[in-house]
């Protein structure tokens, strides 16, 4: 068997190459696991607010007890457990032209038309089975802007932005970029359920996520090391030459590129990636929306609201000091985050009267190791779903972007690293079977 530095090379220090890393070890093998930042976490970044000390998720942070079973086998592994947000007691959701300050936004007028556009969203849900890939499935007529397939219900004004604002919220893009598949595959992994769509995920991973990334990567047989770009990837017969921007090789039997699909045409791949994998990557999956954080006085006691933007959600995380840490979704191209001035204004329209004292996010579409934030579906891309998860010769890939279940969400991401490893492991075993 040709000597290597390593069994196995991981690029990406997120949830996915994590778990990718620390499946192989425990398969025995042994790991380099190569993180570009100087952190853990790739786009969930654990970290503290505005010099306030608080704790805050600028990339991922609520998971569903009942529907995220790959994150709750995490949780389960390491006894963690789970954190909640405070209870909320005031609404302020923004459909319409009209303010909705109660739990359920829906018009009275628009009773009837909430009702037809719900139904046509349920019934496209309903032709899909959740735990087959969506691209084997009758799909193709639904790939289409969202915009367009929900004009087909001819929704009134605030029910079109009710909707609009859930999809927003987790596409992060127009809705005519975003393809229906978004919204519809999302509802169907939450079983088929408006009402789970918007409320199960309703609790946080316990003490943050570096409780369950910290003993990932600590398990026996991993090497990790950050500021490690990786640069090139090189296979040949036997093995792969990893090339870091440092210009170091490191040899291994097999790799898990482990990092955002918009990030893997800034690798060199020799011999190049497959159509699919290449095609993917164009249609530019990785998103603009960003959550970021407000400390606000005057706010509402315990609050959350809606609208179809620019903030698309905002709820209370914390008190600090007499005043509200909030947290709120919008896209980067609709506003400045760290912004203090554009901040107050966006919020003033969810919480009129309040005063924004600081205000802090990451823009992750200015990050060159993630080049956008979580994961959508645009339209096209699922025609290329399976060649961008598909393995070729020594390489697996793992990402949330390209999960079979919950794209964007961290329970994609640990699904989508154990695949890869899983993967890694069959062509590692195969491979030493032929050189005895």
């Amino acid at each position: 068997m040709l000597s290597t530095d390593f069994d196995a090379i991981v690029i990406g220090a997120g949830f996915a190459g994590a778990t990718a890393a620390r499946d192989l070890a425990q398969g025995g093998y042994s790991v380099l696991l190569l993180e570009a930042r100087d952190r853990l976490g790739g786009r969930v970044y654990y970290g503290t607010f505005a010099e306030t000390g608080l704790p805050v998720d600028f990339g991922g942070t609520w998971v569903s007890s009942t529907l995220n079973h790959f994150v709750g086998r995490e949780i389960e592994r390491y006894g963690v457990g789970y954190d909640e947000s405070p209870p909320i007691q005031t609404y302020g959701s923004l459909f319409g032209g009209h303010r909705f300050e109660s739990s359920v936004p829906i018009h009275p007028e628009e009773l009837q038309s909430f009702e037809r556009t719900a139904l046509h969203v349920l019934t496209a849900a309903s032709r899909f089975d959740p735990t087959l890939p969506i691209e084997t499935q009758n799909y193709r007529d639904l790939d289409i802007p969202w915009s367009e397939f929900l004009a087909q219900a001819d929704p009134e004004p605030a029910t079109r932005d009710l909707f609009d604002s859930w999809v927003l919220l987790e596409g992060g893009c127009p809705t005519s970029e975003i393809s229906a598949l978004a919204g519809i595959w999302t509802i169907v992994q939450h079983g088929n359920s408006l009402i789970n769509f918007v409320l199960a995920a309703d609790k946080k991973i316990g003490g943050g996520p570096l409780a369950l990334l910290d003993p990932m990567v600590g398990h026996p047989g991993i090497d990790v090391r950050l500021e490690t770009p990786v640069v090139r990837v090189h296979q040949e017969a036997d093995a792969v030459t990893v090339a870091t921007a440092e210009n170091q090789l490191i040899t291994a039997r097999g790799v898990v590129v482990a990092v955002p699909v918009n990030c893997w045409d800034d690798i060199e791949f020799a011999p190049a990636l497959n159509e699919d994998k290449r095609r993917g990557c164009a249609l530019r999956p990785g998103t603009t929306g960003v959550k970021a954080f407000a400390l606000v006085e005057n706010a509402p006691p315990y609050f959350a609201g809606m609208s179809a933007g620019p903030i698309h959600r905002v709820s209370t995380e914390a008190e600090y000091e007499g005043a509200s840490l909030v947290a709120f979704f919008t896209r980067t191209d609709l506003l400045d985050v760290n912004d203090r001035d554009a901040v107050q204004r966006a919020l003033e329209v969810m919480m009129p009267g309040c005063t924004v004292i600081k205000c802090e996010g990451h823009d992750w579409t200015t990050d060159p190791y993630s080049d956008g934030s979580y994961a959508t579906i645009p339209v096209g891309i699922v025609q290329h779903l399976a060649g961008m998860r598909a393995p070729e010769q020594r390489l697996a890939f793992a990402t949330a972007d390209i999960a079979r279940g919950k794209t964007f969400w961290i329970d994609g991401a640990i699904e989508s690293g154990s695949a890869a490893a899983a993967i890694l492991q069959r062509v590692l075993e195969r491979s030493a079977l032929i050189s005895q």
